[in-house]
C-alpha cells in the first residue's frame, strides 16, 4: 500500500494526464470553472487535486468498508492533507476527481462500489447550488463513454486508461448476473442513443453466449430473450424518435438558415442603395469643397492685390508728402516713439502694439503701418531734411533730448 501511495505522491501533472483522456479531461473541466469563476490561481493546485484523488482511490481500494467512519478517514484526511488555507471547494474537487475515475471504470469490487456511492452523496447532499458544477462532469462522463474511454480498478491505480472492446466485457459480471437494472445503468451510461444501442447489443449477445453455454443445469441465468426484445423495441424507438428529431431539427435549422440568408441579401441590397447613395453624396460635396477652395484662392489674391495696391497708393501719398515737405506718418510716427520710450524708460516693447496703438490715436495713422514703422530702425534722407529739422526745434524749444537723424 505505501508502494502504491509513494508512486502517486511522485507523479508530475504531466504523467498524470498524458495518454490518459480521462484524467486529461476532468483537468480541463477544472480549468474551465476557474475560468470561469476569474479564479485562475487555482489552476496551479489542480495537479494536487488530481494526486488526492488518485490516493483516495488507493485507499479505499485497500480499506473492506471504506463506507465506515467516512467522514474521519476519508473528509478529514483530504481536509487535514489540504493543510488550513484550503476552501471547502478544494475538498469538493478532491471528491469529485475520485468519483469521475471510478463512474468510469467498467466494474468495481463491492469496496469501491460502497465507497463510490458514498462519495456521490457527499457531493450531491449539501450542495444542491452547485447543479452546474455536478452537470459540468456528468457531462464529461457521458462523453468519455461515447468515446469508449474506461478503466479497470488496476490500470486506475497503476495509471493506464484502456480503449475498452465493449464486445470482450465480461457483460454477466458487470451486470451483476444481467440484473435488470444494472443493464439498464450500464446503458444509460453510455450517453448518446446510438451508444446505448451498441452496449445493448454488446449486453444481449453476451447473454446469448453464457445462455447457451450454460444450459438447463443453470438456474440461476432466467431466460431474459423477451426482456431484451422489449428492451430493445424501446431503444429503436427512442432511435427512431430522436432521428425524427435530429431530421426535424435539422430542417428547421436550414429553413431557419435559409431565412436569414434571404433576409441578410435583402439587408444587403439596402446597404448597397445607401452606400451608393452616401458615395454620391461624398462626391457632391467633395466637388462643392473644391469650388469653395477656387473662390476661396480668388478671393485671397484679390484681397492681395487691394491691399497692395493701397499700399502702394499709401507710399505715393507718402513720398509726395516727403517732396512737398509736409508731415509724414514716418517721421511722426519716429518722434513720437523716440517721445514715448523717452518717458517710460526700462519698458521694453516686444511686439510695439501699445506703442503703435497710442501713436495711431494722436495722429488717426494705421497702427499696423505704424507698428510696421517703429519695429525696424529708421534711416531717413534729405528728403525728410525740413520735416525732421522742425521736429527736432520743437524739441528743444521744450528742452527734450531727442533728435532725429539723416543722411
Amino acid at each position: 500500500m505505501e508502494d502504491k501511495i509513494d508512486k502517486i505522491k511522485r507523479l508530475t501533472l504531466d504523467d498524470i494526464i498524458d495518454n490518459d483522456p480521462i484524467a486529461e479531461g476532468i483537468y480541463d473541466r477544472f480549468i474551465t470553472i476557474n475560468g470561469v469563476s476569474n479564479n485562475f490561481g487555482r489552476n496551479d493546485e489542480i495537479e494536487d487535486t488530481l494526486k488526492m484523488g488518485l490516493l483516495l482511490i488507493a485507499l479505499a481500494a485497500d480499506d473492506k468498508h471504506p463506507e465506515r467512519d467516512f467522514q474521519k478517514n476519508y473528509i478529514d484526511l483530504v481536509g487535514h492533507s489540504l493543510g488550513q488555507c484550503h476552501s471547502s471547494q478544494d475538498e469538493i474537487d478532491v471528491f469529485m476527481t475520485a468519483a469521475v475515475m471510478l463512474h468510469m471504470c467498467v466494474s468495481l469490487p463491492k469496496n469501491l462500489e460502497r465507497f463510490v456511492s458514498a462519495v456521490d452523496i457527499y457531493l450531491n447532499n449539501g450542495f444542491s447550488n452547485m447543479g452546474g458544477y455536478l452537470q459540468t462532469f456528468k457531462r464529461l462522463e457521458q462523453e468519455l463513454g461515447e468515446s469508449g474511454h474506461y478503466y479497470t480498478i488496476d490500470n486506475l491505480l497503476s495509471m493506464e486508461v484502456t480503449e475498452v472492446d465493449i464486445t470482450t466485457v465480461d457483460w454477466k459480471e458487470v451486470t451483476k448476473n444481467y440484473d435488470t437494472a444494472a443493464i439498464e445503468d450500464e446503458i444509460n451510461k453510455a450517453g448518446s442513443l446510438e451508444k446505448q444501442m451498441e452496449i445493448f447489443e454488446a449486453i444481449e449477445a453476451r447473454y446469448n453466449m453464457d445462455h447457451a453455454a450454460a444450459g438447463i443445469s443453470d438456474w440461476k441465468l432466467r431466460d431474459m430473450k423477451k426482456y431484451f426484445t422489449n428492451l430493445k423495441k424501446l431503444l429503436s424507438i427512442k432511435l427512431k424518435k430522436d432521428d425524427k428529431a435530429k431530421k426535424t431539427a435539422s430542417a428547421e435549422a436550414d429553413d431557419k438558415l435559409k431565412a436569414e440568408n434571404e433576409a441578410l441579401k435583402s439587408e444587403n441590397k439596402v446597404l448597397q442603395a445607401h452606400v451608393a447613395k452616401i458615395d454620391a453624396q461624398l462626391t457632391q460635396l467633395d466637388t462643392a469643397v473644391k469650388e469653395e477652395k477656387e473662390k476661396s484662392k480668388a478671393m485671397k489674391a484679390e484681397m492681395e492685390k487691394t491691399v497692395q495696391e493701397y499700399q502702394d497708393l499709401v507710399n505715393s501719398i507718402d513720398a509726395q508728402k516727403e517732396e512737398d515737405g509736409e508731415r509724414t506718418r514716418r517721421v511722426t510716427s519716429e518722434a513720437l516713439v523716440k517721445l514715448i520710450r523717452k518717458v517710460t524708460p526700462g519698458v521694453k516693447q516686444s511686439t510695439f502694439i501699445d506703442e503703435a496703438k497710442l501713436i495711431s490715436y494722436f495722429t488717426n495713422y494705421s497702427v499696423n503701418r505704424i507698428r510696421t514703422d517703429i519695429s525696424s530702425s529708421q534711416t531717413f534722407s534729405k528728403k525728410q531734411a525740413a520735416e525732421i529739422d522742425a521736429v527736432n526745434e520743437l524739441f528743444a524749444n521744450l528742452n527734450i533730448d531727442i533728435k532725429l537723424k539723416y543722411r
